[in-house]
């Protein structure tokens, strides 16, 4: 597929070759790294809470969890809502600005070409590395 319309230096160099080598129905998971919408006033940070306003830990994590929520969902909702109208699967972005998105090749480049889309690279297995066996001389 050819990627006109496409800022690459927002790509990654394996996702750039796979989709240059697909057909548009290829499908593909990608992770992608959201832009901020830089004129939203996005309200109370959570950094504002103060510990003493609730009656527990757990109460106060909580509205934590909450207002970080809001916040990033105010600041990516249109990025947002525009992935959710190209492609059939976006996953994540509650609380940061990462999300995982599915879809065809020709969907994907759609997706590529927001303005609100900062970097996208392809989904990749990761390899658990085992830490190494301390020898008895370091016990």
């Amino acid at each position: 597929m050819k990627l006109t319309g496409i800022d690459t230096s927002k790509v990654d160099v394996q996702l750039k070759k796979a989709l240059r080598s697909a057909r548009p129905d290829d499908v593909f998971r990608v992770v992608m790294t959201l832009q901020p919408e830089s004129s939203l006033d996005i309200g109370v940070s959570e950094f504002a809470l103060d510990p003493a306003q609730f009656e527990s830990r757990e109460e106060y994590r909580r509205e934590l969890i909450a207002a970080r929520e809001r916040r990033v969902s105010a600041a990516l909702h249109d990025t947002r809502e525009e992935l959710e109208r190209l492609l059939p699967a976006v996953h994540g972005g509650k609380l940061s600005h990462t999300v995982v998105v599915e879809g065809s090749a020709e969907q994907l480049v759609s997706a590529l070409q927001l303005s609100g889309v900062s970097h996208a690279w392809l989904d990749q297995p990761l390899q658990l590395v085992e830490p190494r066996q301390s020898s008895p001389e370091h016990t």
